[in-house]
């Protein structure tokens, strides 16, 4: 595989665009086909039956040298189906994390976060507390990790 990636990684390159979210957040590709145009790559979505290749934890890499001049002057790092529980994917996903410009990080608010009400000892003093899905915070874990990282 190293010819194939030989020209993205040993050459001058753009900066990297990481794009990572949760299972429960759908849209993801789909956000970066629009922003990013990328009417030639075929998103989960975009297919039916779905890519085999998106059930299962998997990074597109998608760099801007195949045209003489950038046209989007970023490459794309698309993270698919993140699990913590695969070791490789949250090598990958700290590794490119810690060489990320940016990273898009996309959550549901209704599947990635769950409130409940905290009481302080008096009844009128009840608070509402928000708490993030077991699986956001492995993933919040392994990006700080990445970030963390010399």
């Amino acid at each position: 595989h190293w010819g194939a990636l030989r020209e993205l990684f040993c050459s001058p390159s753009c900066p990297l665009v990481l794009s990572v979210g949760t299972k429960a957040t759908l849209g993801k590709s789909y956000l970066l086909q629009y922003l990013y145009a990328l009417q030639e790559c075929h998103f989960r979505g975009s297919t039916q039956p779905p890519l085999r290749i998106h059930a299962m934890p998997s990074v597109d890499i998608i760099g801007d040298f195949a045209r003489e001049e950038a046209l989007r002057g970023v490459t794309l790092a698309d993270v698919h189906t993140y699990d913590s529980a695969d070791e490789l994917c949250e090598a990958m996903v700290a590794t490119l994390s810690s060489c990320a410009e940016l990273v898009l990080l996309h959550v549901s608010i209704k599947q990635d976060f769950a409130c409940s009400k905290s009481e302080e000892g008096d009844d009128s003093d009840e608070e509402q507390v928000v708490q993030a899905s077991s699986e956001l915070a492995e993933l919040l874990e392994a990006l700080a990790l990445g970030i963390a990282a010399p």
